[in-house]
């Protein structure tokens, strides 16, 4: 979508995204594979729901009823381990040899379960409605007023990560870009109301922009670029679902939005490499 979204073809994108890690792996992907390509920009996606919670090893009770353990990078690569080995897909291919290089049906490289892609409706939704609100719900701890102590810890702990980041990345020769995924309960105001009904909270214990507004404080003081989306994509929302339905990812609107947020930005600030022709 940024590739399309940016109409430059000589400007060549590569995704280094990996599903169930958190900062810590961001600064080792970067010093393990990422300088090697030699890029000029660096976007990281930074996900709200999880990605602070990931940095750190804090007891699940510390912060709301198994809000660390549903998300916690041990617990989903074990998880994640775990579906691909009852689905019957080793490693290596069926016959356990390798397979680089492998690609589904969609073309795109990976694994794909067994009949999946066939009866897959995303309109149907991923889960059902009591695990979509269990995890969307847990996720919300971040953005409850009792957490605010703990959300400050998180930072405290992931701020050198990410400046040490953004320090290797500069050094390079380099741009480091933060793009602030926002959740779907930050975005979706109905979807907000329901989860503090449901959990008998009251609003006034919510506070739904607080990890962006402490986030943005901390790269603002060491001058790092980012993007905050979140006041865009809850504007757009009350005109344009921006979310697969229960399933807890953008569909194709919100992946436009955030794309074209992405390349607005990175064209204020200078920051996309001049055309071959100069320009």
């Amino acid at each position: 979508m940024l590739r399309r979204t940016l109409d430059r073809s000589d400007v060549e994108v590569i995704s280094l995204g990996i599903p169930a890690i958190g900062p810590r792996f961001y600064l080792k992907m970067w010093e393990v594979e990422g300088r090697r390509l030699q890029p000029d920009l660096v976007i990281l996606g930074f996900f709200v729901g999880n990605d602070l919670k990931d940095n750190a090893g804090f007891r699940p009770d510390e912060g709301g009823p198994g809000w660390l353990l549903e998300h916690s990078l041990a617990v989903r690569s074990i998880r994640n381990l775990a579906r691909l080995l009852t689905s019957g897909i080793q490693h290596g291919g069926e016959n356990g040899r390798a397979a680089e290089g492998s690609r589904g049906s969609s073309g795109r490289p990976g694994y794909e379960l067994p009949g999946v892609a066939a009866s897959f409706d995303p309109a149907e939704g991923a889960m059902n409605e009591e695990t979509f609100m269990r995890i969307e719900w847990n996720r919300m701890a971040v953005c409850l007023e009792g957490n605010r102590p703990i959300v400050r810890r998180l930072l405290k702990t992931l701020r050198p990560i990410l400046e040490e980041l953004d320090r290797s990345v500069k050094e390079a020769g380099a741009e480091l870009v933060i793009f602030l995924i926002p959740d779907e309960f930050q975005v979706d105001d109905e979807l907000s109301v329901r989860l503090l009904a449901l959990n008998d909270t009251d609003r006034s214990e919510f506070s739904r922009n607080m990890p962006q507004t402490m986030l943005v404080a901390s790269f603002e003081k060491a001058g790092i670029h980012h993007i905050d989306p979140l006041r865009s994509f809850r504007s757009r929302s009350k005109a344009q679902d921006l979310y697969l339905p229960r399933n807890t990812h953008w569909n194709p609107a919100g992946h436009r939005l955030a794309a074209q947020m992405m390349v607005d930005y990175l064209i204020a600030e200078g920051l996309l490499p001049e055309h071959e022709d100069g320009s």
